[in-house]
């Protein structure tokens, strides 16, 4: 069956119509919930590089330096977006500690994700001039786009948060998630034990408790419980008590 003129005309504009509507489209990222926790991953992960890299070699100090500007001028707008919306879901949860807004998620994200971080880097099992060829090998993969937020398989993430970027405020450039202040993931102080405890006589489900800060006598603790928020515990010369 032949079609006539006409319907072939029809079919042709209704392609082209198809087309542009399509091209349209592809101007605009498809939103990604899971890209907020993916660019802050990838952020963190490249500053881990850096810092532990950059302590093995001056060359490679200076060069972490030069890629790390390179970085955030790149992809600080998304990565402040990503921020951004994370800390809006959590806007009900905040607490203060030594002058800084934490939350009980972003405190664990941020311990979560450094410790894989430095697991992947796994220095102990290289000699030293081998760790400085892992070093620039992955800092070269940054610097080509092969690796982090840059990677092609990533572009609607990366395009959907700049997106986003052009509509909330912008930060300086810092350790993200920012709701785990400028908490690191540290060794345990004296006051562990009292944490486990604690957490058995308030029933705590399968508890999982990280160390946030140990230093100068004062300690704070995150614990989490399964089926429930978990809360911090900050202490001082081992006097303990929930933060309010």
């Amino acid at each position: 069956m032949f079609l006539r003129p006409t319907a072939i005309i029809t079919a042709i504009l209704s392609g082209l119509l198809m087309t542009g509507c399509a091209n349209q489209d592809n101007g605009k990222a498809k939103p990604d919930p899971g890209a907020f926790e993916w660019a802050m991953d990838q952020d963190i992960r490249f500053n881990t590089l850096i810092n532990e890299c950059g302590k093995l070699d001056a060359g490679l100090a200076q060069s972490g330096a030069q890629l790390r500007t390179q970085w955030q001028k790149q992809y600080w707008g998304a990565i402040n977006a990503a921020n951004d919306a994370y800390n809006n879901q959590q806007a009900a949860k905040i607490y203060t500690y030594n002058g800084e807004k934490i939350s009980l998620p972003a405190a664990r994200f941020m311990v979560e994700h450094k410790q894989s971080a430095m697991r992947e880097l796994s220095y102990q099992k290289r000699l030293p001039a081998k760790q400085v060829e892992f070093c620039q090998a992955r800092m070269a993969a940054y610097e080509k786009k092969e690796d982090g937020l840059g990677a092609p398989v990533n572009s609607n993430k990366l395009r959907y948060l700049n997106e986003l970027a052009s509509k909330g405020p912008m930060m300086s450039p810092r350790s993200v998630p920012s709701l785990a202040g400028s908490l690191q993931p540290v060794a345990p102080g004296p006051a562990l034990y009292e944490m486990e405890r604690d957490a058995v006589s308030k029933s705590c489900s399968d508890p999982q408790i990280l160390t946030l800060f140990n230093a100068n006598h004062n300690e704070l603790y995150g614990i989490y419980c399964k089926g429930s928020a978990g809360y911090f515990v900050t202490c001082e010369w081992s006097q303990c008590a929930p933060l309010k």
